[in-house]
Order: C-alpha cells, then sequence, then structure tokens
C-alpha cells in the first residue's frame, strides 16, 4: 500500500474501488484472503453485496431436476447432505427430498438385525461417523439395548458425557 500514489489509495478505498478490487477474485472467499484490507473497508461500508455481483461468480438456481441428478451421486441422503450442501438444502427448503432420495437404501429394505448393527458400528471410529453415515443402525442399537456393546470398540464409557450427548442429539426420543 506505501508504494501506490496517494489518489491510487484513496480510490481502493472507495465503491468503486472495492468493487474493482473484488472482480480480480473468483470467490468472495479468495477476496478476503487476497485483500483483507480492501475486503474489511467494504464490509465496514456494508459494500459486500455489491462487490460480490462484480465477482462473476452466480450462485446455480437448483431446480427439482438439478437436485435429483445431484442427489443420484450419493449413496446416502447423509453423504448428499455433506458432499453438497446446496441442492440438499434447496430440496429441504422446497419438499423435494422424498422425490430425491428414491434411489436411497431406506430401513425396510432390509433387516435390522442386531448382527448387522454390530457390522456397521464396527466400521465407524466414533459416534458422530456411525450416526451420520448409518442412522438407522445407530436408533436400532440404542432402542433395543445393544448400542454400548456395539459401539464398545469406540472407547465409550457408560453413562459418559458422549452417551448424553447422543441422548440429546436424538432429541431423548429413544
Amino acid at each position: 500500500m506505501g508504494n501506490l500514489p496517494k489518489a491510487e489509495r484513496v480510490f481502493k478505498y472507495t465503491l468503486l474501488g472495492c468493487i474493482a478490487n473484488a472482480a480480480l477474485y473468483p470467490s468472495r472467499r479468495d477476496w478476503k484472503l487476497a485483500s483483507p484490507d480492501v475486503y474489511a473497508v467494504a464490509a465496514q461500508n456494508g459494500w459486500l453485496d455489491m462487490c460480490r455481483g462484480y465477482q462473476g461468480v452466480a450462485r446455480k438456481s437448483w431446480t427439482k431436476e438439478d437436485c435429483i441428478k445431484e442427489a443420484a451421486k450419493f449413496t446416502s441422503i447423509a453423504a448428499w447432505r455433506r458432499g453438497s450442501q446446496p441442492s440438499y438444502r434447496k430440496a429441504y427448503q422446497h419438499g423435494w427430498l422424498e422425490e430425491c432420495c428414491t434411489h436411497f437404501i431406506k430401513p425396510d429394505t432390509f433387516e435390522l438385525t442386531r448382527e448387522h448393527c454390530f457390522e456397521v458400528a464396527k466400521k465407524y471410529k466414533t459416534l458422530s461417523q456411525w450416526f451420520e453415515e448409518s442412522p438407522y443402525t445407530f436408533i436400532h442399537a440404542w432402542k433395543h439395548g445393544f448400542f454400548m456393546r456395539a459401539a464398545r470398540h469406540m472407547g465409550i464409557a457408560p453413562l459418559n458425557n458422549t452417551t448424553a450427548a447422543v441422548i440429546n442429539l436424538l432429541g431423548g426420543n429413544i
């Protein structure tokens, strides 16, 4: 900044200067990292949205068909939610989840047995991984009283804070 002539330094911190600077970067994050001083001025003056419009990055307008195609790339609703949050969020907001999730395995298409829950639980190192990837087996194990044995390899002590967090996570309806 010290090397710029005074006129350029002043312009750099005007609305037009901020817009011009933002246009150099493909995303708001890139702009913030590369020009934090200009970004801060734009944020303080409430210009971020105006500057964003000139970055040339338009948000995708998700249609129902787009959401269905995007969901088809994933094997579970949890994977879709993590892998493509914007499409999942749009489908959720518009009530399209059922149509987007027709290809996912439903709990009634296989038998949830104790052995199956143990096998699935062994694939994960943490409760959160297990719950995210296979909520049906997680909840089934809890409801049928063999949760602690299925999760034993995760190093979970009975009734510790993690178990309390699980209860809270599931809304206490276990």
